[in-house]
Formats: structure tokens, C-alpha cells, sequence
């Protein structure tokens, strides 16, 4: 075998390799991008679960914590309430449907209304 024949194969090699690289960088920016997008776009107005906490409710609906706080009845806090919606509702002595229907009556009151764009 050549000198020329074993460098035109080596040369190859490198291309190839290269090609993969940018291959895999590309793949790792578009699912990268894509899952912090995906993080910092949190989706606002999906449905309350009985899993999600106070702050994580009122994150989502961009609502006053303390509104909600004072919906259900709790106590004033500084600090947010990491407990379950399912917790705090066993606390109350409600079920969880119900401190959620409470939390969904409370985020109506807190958004404003917008008004129907008027025809000029």
C-alpha cells in the first residue's frame, strides 16, 4: 500500500469524524434550546392539579400568592407555601375539588377583564 493511499484514507476518516461532530452539535443546540425554551415558557392556564403547590399556581397564572392564600383562608406568610394542594385541602378539612374550585374563583376575581377591542 502507498504512502498516498494510506493519507487520502486518513483525511477521510478526519472528514467523517468532523461531520459527526457537527452532526452531534447540532442535535445537542436544537434539544437543548428546545428544553430551556420549554423550562422558561412554562405553559400559563393549564387545568390545577391537586399535585401543584400555592406557588407554583400562582407562577402559572401570574397570580398574587397571597390572594390565593387569602381564597382558601390561610394565614398570612413571607415565606411560599411548598405544600400540596391536596395537603393544605386535607388541612382545611376540604376535599381537593373544592380548594380548587376556590383557587379557580379567585384567580377570576384577580385577572383583570380586557375589554373587547372597539371598531373604529
Amino acid at each position: 500500500m502507498s504512502l498516498t493511499a494510506m493519507t487520502s484514507g486518513a483525511t477521510r476518516n478526519k472528514r467523517w469524524l468532523f461531520a459527526g461532530l457537527i452532526v452531534a452539535i447540532v442535535i445537542t443546540l436544537f434539544f437543548g434550546l428546545r428544553m430551556v425554551r420549554r423550562f422558561t415558557h412554562r405553559p400559563s392556564n393549564e387545568p390545577i392539579r391537586e399535585w401543584m403547590s400555592l406557588s407554583y399556581v400562582a407562577h402559572s397564572y401570574r397570580v398574587p400568592q397571597k390572594e390565593l392564600r387569602k381564597a382558601l383562608g390561610l394565614p398570612e406568610q413571607n415565606s411560599p407555601d411548598r405544600r400540596t394542594i391536596k395537603e393544605i385541602a386535607k388541612t382545611l378539612g376540604k376535599s381537593s375539588d373544592e380548594a380548587i374550585a376556590i383557587l379557580q374563583e379567585a384567580i377570576a376575581r384577580a385577572r383583570p377583564t380586557r375589554a373587547p377591542p372597539e371598531d373604529k
